[in-house]
This record gives C-alpha cells, sequence and structure tokens, in this order.
C-alpha cells in the first residue's frame, strides 16, 4: 500500500464483515490488527474506539475500557464515540457513576453527534429521555434527515451479546405512541435488506 490509511480502514471493514458472517474471534482479530497500524501517519483512534466497541458487545467491559485507555488525540467526534463505550461498559458493571458522567458529556457535547448521545441513551436504557430526545431531532429541519435515517431497519446478521438487548430497547423505542407520532408528522420507517450503521460495529 502506497497509502497505509488504505490499508486499515481495509482491516477495518473485513473486521466487519466477519462480524456479520458470524465469525467473532476472526474479527476481533483483525480489528486487533489494525489497532496496531498507523491511522494517516499517526496513531490509531479509529480503531482502537471501534476495537472497545466490539468488547461491549461482546460482553467484556474492563478489556473495553483497556482497549481505549490508552487512545491519543481525538476528534470532538472522536470523544463523543469514547464516551459512549465508557456509558456501555458502565452500564454492564453496574457502575452508576459511570454512566451518568458520561451521558453528561455526551449530552453536553451532542452537537458534536446526535446520534451517538441518542444511542447513548439506548444502551442505558434511558427510554424516556430517548424518545424525548428522539422527538426533538425529528422536530429539528436540520436534523431530522439523521434522525429517520437511524430509525430505518436493517439486516442484522449473527450480532454480538450485548446487540441483542441494544435492539430490543431501541425497538421499544420506536414503538412508543409518543414516537411514533412524531414520525408520522415527518417522515416513515422502511425495512431494508441490507446492512445499516445501527449497532455495534
Amino acid at each position: 500500500f502506497r497509502d497505509m490509511g488504505d490499508q486499515v480502514w481495509l482491516l477495518d471493514h473485513r473486521a466487519r464483515a466477519l462480524r456479520r458472517l458470524g465469525r467473532h474471534d476472526e474479527a476481533l482479530a483483525e480489528l486487533t490488527r489494525a489497532t496496531r497500524l498507523t491511522e494517516d501517519g499517526a496513531g490509531n483512534t479509529s480503531q482502537v474506539l471501534n476495537l472497545g466497541f466490539f468488547h461491549c458487545g461482546m460482553q467484556q467491559p474492563r478489556r473495553a475500557l483497556d482497549a481505549i485507555a490508552g487512545v491519543g488525540l481525538m476528534s470532538d467526534y472522536g470523544r463523543t464515540v469514547q464516551a459512549s463505550i465508557r456509558v456501555c461498559a458502565g452500564q454492564q458493571l453496574d457502575d452508576a457513576a459511570m454512566v451518568e458522567r458520561e451521558l453528561t458529556y455526551l449530552r453536553e457535547h451532542r452537537d458534536d453527534s446526535e446520534i451517538n448521545y441518542l444511542e447513548a441513551l439506548v444502551a442505558a436504557d434511558r427510554q424516556d429521555d430517548a424518545a424525548a430526545y428522539l422527538i426533538e431531532l425529528l422536530a429539528s429541519p436540520d436534523l431530522r434527515a439523521e434522525a429517520l435515517e437511524w430509525m430505518q431497519e436493517y439486516a442484522q446478521s449473527h450480532p454480538l451479546p450485548l446487540d441483542v438487548a441494544y435492539f430490543k430497547a431501541r425497538a421499544r423505542l420506536l414503538a412508543r405512541d409518543d414516537v411514533r407520532a412524531a414520525l408520522d408528522l415527518v417522515g416513515r420507517v422502511e425495512t431494508y435488506s441490507i446492512h445499516g450503521n445501527v449497532g455495534i460495529l
């Protein structure tokens, strides 16, 4: 590769493909290998964060926290990803203080990623907060498209263990009368036989 950034993202996409085939151990190995490569000539951030999410999805919260402990420079968006991983890990470890601290960060920095904040609320099973925020997004002409995209139904093959609980919580959210009423005003939800970007990796 003349651009090693291509190689690291090729491994990242290979990990996604293996995960969707149900070959979770191989996916984890590829993603771990990707974290050892540089990203755009600097320390790897994206794959380290993805590895943290993968460990969370495998219900390995301490490994998730260890994976992201040494992450280098991050964008504002990257910091919201890191906070989301900590919400995921804190929820599994019954660490209410960690969950609350990271949700507060995500709420205060939701302009850096509205969807990461929404997904963290779902992961923490804060149904009322998630519903209120999703309704707020749907009411915004500037943010509505992203919210509608998140609400669509996509194929989910061989989910990681935590994905199962996450999608149950997401389904409960989308079935709420208040959320359905807000959706009916601006759009609809369809089902697509392709993979989307909802859920862990």
